[in-house]
């Protein structure tokens, strides 16, 4: 917490698991609490298919279009499933590519929790192969033509952020 706050100087906690009220770090910080989608779901189900968190998503993506709220504390319980998807589509929208974007959240299992069995059933195959694979899949697949960075717009234009957003986010 004290290395949060005075070494990195967070300015707001994006906690993505929708559960508190009160920021961990205190009241100095701003708070912004979702429940987010994740993909820890069979990949037919991913939670970003569902309207239900299109609010949700839009509110944590916009956390990044004001320059006020960083430097932002980004996590949820383990910093895969939830945190992987949004970061997934931050980095996609900047320009990040595929393989880049699956060697990034390689990382998450590289801690304790990242390898956690929270009696899920989730391995690192499962996450990286069916779950991350049906983000990837689903964000390439949104638009008939374009970057992954240009689909990534289009699906958060659908969910609600507007260009200048997009734009501030860039």
């Amino acid at each position: 917490k004290e290395a949060l706050l005075e070494t990195y100087g967070v300015k707001t906690d994006l906690d993505l698991r929708g559960t508190l009220d009160l920021s961990p770090l205190g009241s100095g910080v701003n708070f912004v609490n979702v429940s987010a989608p994740h993909y820890a779901q069979k990949a037919t189900e991913h939670a970003i298919y569902r309207s239900s968190y299109e609010e949700a998503l839009a509110t944590a993506i916009r956390t990044f279009a004001d320059e006020e709220n960083y430097p932002i504390y980004m996590h949820c319980q383990i910093g895969r499933d939830r945190t992987g998807t949004l970061a997934f589509l931050i980095n996609a929208l900047l320009g990040v590519g595929e393989e880049d974007l699956y060697m990034d959240y390689e990382l998450s299992f590289l801690s304790q929790s990242g390898c956690a069995d929270f009696k899920d059933g989730i391995t690192p195959s499962t996450f990286l192969g069916d779950h991350l694979w049906s983000l990837c899949n689903y964000i390439d697949h949104y638009k008939e033509e374009g970057t992954l960075s240009e689909k990534t717009e289009q699906f958060m234009l659908d969910i609600g952020i507007t260009s200048e957003e997009i734009a501030s986010i860039k």
